[in-house]
């Protein structure tokens, strides 16, 4: 029996068309390898873009990185180039005309188009994101003191409570135990709404020397809030604390102050006078919180 067996030109056709088919085959894996590298690009500049805005959106509102026009820039791993911008805007009531600000973050990433070539450095891609920064609806500042001895025989360190000529007590600053750059107060930034400030504070006292006490003698204190640039516009808070010095050896109260007025500096101190000349009296520890809150 004769077999018949394949021709020349059959052979060649079977060789060009399987030359052809690991033609399109390496094409394929080119483009499979472009679009790879394409996607890993994308995913790794997005993910930056969004590890930069986190960064932002983790600071406080009046933190420097969050400066209204402020500019920060980077490269990572080479080519992924970004950067970011702040800029600060206020959405405002038509009918009553208040304005709260809010602070707007841009972050770009931008890095060079990967081609079935290789990259191309003259075209570039960028990945975008945005987000917002509310204004705050709660500020919280506070000041401590720490222990420190004081020494009777020098009076240093030992509380002083100021008389006028006729020997009647005035009202003065809580003084720190280490001083005057202690004080009870804090001084407390221009905020752009107007806010409600709560005032809470204590103080614990040590008598260093009771000689002349007597149970009716108390120390009075009060908080005092006051505009930084010009003291003289003052206002006191309600109500005010009457403790007995020999049967009580802290003091502590809770005070509000309304409608406390926008884009103005404000100080509030803890003052306080004895309601007698005699004895001697330290502070141990001081504290004081000032929470401002949008009214």
């Amino acid at each position: 029996m004769h077999k018949k067996g394949l021709t020349l030109l059959e052979i060649l056709v079977t060789v060009v068309l399987i030359g052809i088919s690991l033609l399109a085959l390496a094409s394929l894996v080119t483009s499979g390898k472009h679009l790879l590298k394409f996607t890993e690009n994308d995913a790794q500049a997005l993910s930056l873009a969004l590890a930069k805005k986190e960064e932002l959106l983790s600071r406080s509102f009046t933190h420097p990185d969050l400066c209204s026009g402020c500019h920060q820039q980077g490269t990572e791993d080479t080519i992924f180039d970004w950067n970011t911008t702040v800029t600060e805007n206020s959405l405002c009531n038509a009918t009553t005309g208040r304005c709260v600000p809010y602070k707007e973050i841009n972050v770009s990433v931008e890095y060079p188009e990967e081609t079935i070539s290789g990259r191309n450095a003259d075209k570039r891609r960028q990945v975008t994101v945005r987000d917002i920064v509310p204004y705050p609806f709660v500020h919280i500042a506070n000041a401590n003191s720490g222990v420190t001895p004081c020494d009777t025989a020098f009076n240093n360190n030992c509380q002083v409570f100021f008389e006028n000529a006729h020997g009647n007590p005035l009202w003065t600053v809580v003084a720190g135990p280490f001083g005057p750059d202690n004080d009870l107060k804090i001084e407390l930034p221009a905020y752009s709404v107007r806010k409600d400030f709560l005032v809470m504070y204590d103080i614990a006292i040590k008598i260093e020397n009771p000689t002349g006490l007597r149970p009716t003698h108390s120390i009075l204190t009060r908080a005092r809030r006051y505009r930084t640039n010009n003291p003289a516009i003052e206002a006191f808070g309600v109500p005010t604390t009457q403790t007995p010095i020999l049967s009580q050896g802290s003091i502590s109260n809770i005070i509000k102050f309304d409608n406390v007025p926008a884009n103005i500096p404000h100080t509030v101190e803890i003052q306080w006078r004895k309601n007698t000349s005699q004895g001697i009296i330290s502070v141990e520890r001081s504290s004081l919180v000032v929470i401002a809150v949008e009214d």
